[in-house]
């Protein structure tokens, strides 16, 4: 475990070592380009899993492991030849070497989901590899030391079995034993799409950097190339869900729409900016790099109780400093499930300032506030509040509480960030 970690804390140190020598003329330009380490607290539920967490800390080795390994290499591909025999294995077999990391994110959504059931422990949680030996996972350190060592296509994440025993006796959950266990078999693929819509936003902001297309890559293809067929399934045992509560939905359903995805604004750019890197070693995709004469939507889908939805977004910068981003998001078996959302963000020197709304036909709603002050040039302080009534999808996803046990959630956070700039 120490051989596979040195080479990541020596990537993140370098990276911090050479950024402070780099040249005027160095191409990432003259937009600063940022390392951060990112954490939240939810005062209401802080024993509940943040999906937010499991992305940022994803994002954080991605940066980690990009950043250090372009200073690492910088001298070696300071040619158009050079970068394009560099390029081309790191695409092939990068995707495979961060394998473990985009598995530890998919799991640890599915756990987010369990850990939501009021009774249940972190202690709870347990790692079952190809031999049906169980491993205690009581914390995020713990399953990726247990996915490192042990994981392979037969393996899981699952609860001890008293844990679901209790869950099973419970009379306010018994009615809800089937939502529970939809929302929780799709937990770690919509981890994973939450995951990619976050990188999709940094694409369209500007601040990605080429060398994180193999996770990119992987989230995008998440569950388009997951196995289907075998038992405990993740799709395959949701799907199976569905069609107990008289939703017809099948494997071609859930897949075939996640082609819209490579079809997305943020794909456009990425591909772009792998002309500017080949052509001028240029590693951060900017928005010079979209190539099309129109702008085209962003594309997710997330697998939820009203069946796989199809989501149309979008983030523009009406003037400097100031994204908005509408959302349309719609069940392909539920014509009366649509949810509409507006997500606003204002980025300033020393503040950053969010607020989100969604509104779902069938009644629920969702709003998110931020609010993120820049004390100092390595640190962000914030607070946020969330509060959701009823269903949506958002709740769904995200949240920390089901909507049929608790029909208001309310989310109050605090946030800390530190970070480097470049």
């Amino acid at each position: 475990m120490k051989k596979f970690l040195m080479p990541i804390v020596f990537l993140f140190a370098h990276t911090v070592a050479r950024a402070q020598d780099v040249d005027v003329d160095d191409p990432y330009g003259d937009k600063p380009v940022e390392l951060r380490m990112k954490f939240s607290w939810d005062f209401n539920h802080p024993d509940v899993i943040s999906r937010g967490n499991i992305t940022d800390a994803s994002l954080f080795v991605a940066d980690a492991m990009s950043h250090g390994l372009y200073y690492g290499l910088r001298s070696a591909i300071d040619s158009r030849p050079a970068r394009v025999a560099i390029t081309i294995p790191y695409l092939i077999f990068g995707p495979r070497l961060v394998r473990s990391f985009r598995v530890w994110n998919h799991e640890e959504g599915h756990l987010q989901v369990w850990d939501r059931l009021p009774g249940i422990d972190h202690d709870d949680f347990t790692f079952v590899d190809e031999d049906a030996d169980r491993t205690n996972i009581a914390n995020p350190w713990e399953t990726f030391r247990a996915i490192t060592t042990g994981f392979n296509d037969d393996a899981s994440v699952s609860l001890e079995s008293a844990a679901w025993q209790s869950v099973e006796k419970d009379p306010k959950l018994k009615p809800h034993l089937e939502t529970i266990d939809i929302v929780m078999e799709a937990g770690g693929l919509n981890q994973d799409q939450y995951t990619l819509e976050q990188i999709q936003r940094r694409i369209l902001r500007g601040e990605e950097h080429i060398l994180n297309s193999v996770f990119w890559m992987g989230y995008l293809y998440s569950t388009l190339g997951y196995q289907t067929g075998h038992p405990n399934g993740d799709i395959d045992d949701y799907l199976d869900g569905l069609g107990r509560r008289g939703i017809n939905s099948s494997v071609d359903d859930v897949k075939n729409v996640q082609w819209l995805k490579y079809l997305s604004g943020s794909s456009a750019m990425m591909l772009g900016g792998f002309c500017s890197w080949l052509s001028q070693g240029k590693p951060i995709v900017s928005r010079d790099d979209y190539f099309l004469p129109f702008p085209i939507p962003e594309w997710s889908s997330y697998l939820t109780t009203r069946g796989p939805t199809i989501k149309a977004w979008t983030l523009q910068e009406v003037r400097g400093g100031f994204w908005i981003e509408p959302s349309y998001q719609l069940p392909l078996d539920d014509a009366k499930s649509e949810e509409y959302g507006l997500r606003l963000n204002l980025v300033r020197t020393w503040y950053d300032a969010v607020l989100a709304g969604y509104v779902n036909r069938s009644g629920g709603n969702w709003f998110d506030g931020e609010f993120t002050i820049k004390p100092l040039p390595f640190l962000d302080i914030g607070l946020g509040i969330s509060h959701g009534h009823g269903f949506t999808y958002e709740r769904e996803i995200r949240g920390k509480t089901f909507d049929f046990l608790k029909e208001n959630e309310l989310d109050l956070k605090g946030m800390i960030s530190v970070r480097c700039e470049f």
